[in-house]
């Protein structure tokens, strides 16, 4: 819900809705939760999680929000769930699920908990800005501090330096980044390799140049091991931007476009 704060700054308060009366902690899986949706139990993200994750992709990916400013305030409401306040909860705990420090968790009769945490962020209706309607036609490009995270993580790191033929793969996937750029066609490049020739290499060097370029783009593999490698790398530059994980995605996120 969008509207304006008390120093008259546009801001926008993120609600995660659930309709979940229970959920259960996942042992071993950060941030990770079961709950019994569509006739079955399932693993699902935390819902607070999920509201700070949508929070992290505006201000990384839509220039609206980052050349405006809006502020972005997550949180999550599961209006159905039950807590008694002498019974520890894990899913409540934010010392086990630690997004709650980023995007508080409501649950059933928190109603006046939530609404002083609306009250906070929104003094004012939007009536003149139409804040949501300039984020949802905002353009998409990764914000300054996601490029100079990919640049600072490849300067000076010889792992990820382009040897002969890696760097003619390059120079053409560039190129033909720049043809679709100016044209209207869409371009493909396949790249083959057995194992340990460096395809995982060129990948990241080709996003960290097009990040570079502000084009929107994204890491996608069906092995997760070098999108967690990756990520932790990232996160060694600046460990308080938790934004990286959106530059990685399994292959599952492409079924969903």
């Amino acid at each position: 819900m969008p509207g304006q704060d008390e120093n008259n700054i546009d801001s926008v308060v993120v609600v995660e809705l659930k309709q979940w009366d229970k959920a259960e902690a996942v042992k071993d899986e950060s941030e990770v939760v079961t709950s019994f949706v569509n006739n079955c139990e399932r693993k699902l993200a935390h819902p607070s999680y999920q509201a700070w994750s949508y929070k992290s992709i505006i201000e990384d990916f839509n220039a609206t929000a980052q050349d405006k400013p809006i502020k972005l305030y997550p949180c999550a409401y599961m209006h159905n769930y039950l807590h008694f306040n002498n019974v520890h909860d894990p899913v409540l705990d934010p010392n086990v699920f630690p997004s709650i420090k980023e995007a508080p968790v409501f649950v059933s009769g928190d109603g006046e908990k939530l609404k002083a945490f609306i009250s906070k962020y929104i003094r004012k209706a939007d009536r003149k800005s139409n804040i949501m309607y300039e984020i949802d036609h905002g353009k998409i490009k990764p914000s300054k501090s996601l490029q100079d995270a990919l640049a600072g993580m490849l300067r000076g790191n010889r792992e990820f330096v382009l040897l002969d033929d890696q760097k003619l793969v390059n120079s053409a996937a560039i190129r033909l980044c720049n043809k679709a750029i100016k044209g209207t066609k869409k371009q493909v490049l396949i790249v083959e390799g057995g194992p340990g020739t460096g395809k995982s290499v060129l990948a990241i060097n080709l996003l960290a140049s097009f990040t570079q370029k502000d084009l929107p783009c994204q890491y996608v593999s069906k092995n997760s091991a070098p999108r967690y490698v990756y990520e932790a790398k990232l996160q060694g530059e600046n460990k308080t931007k938790a934004f990286i994980h959106n530059l990685f995605k399994g292959f599952w996120f492409l079924c969903e476009q």
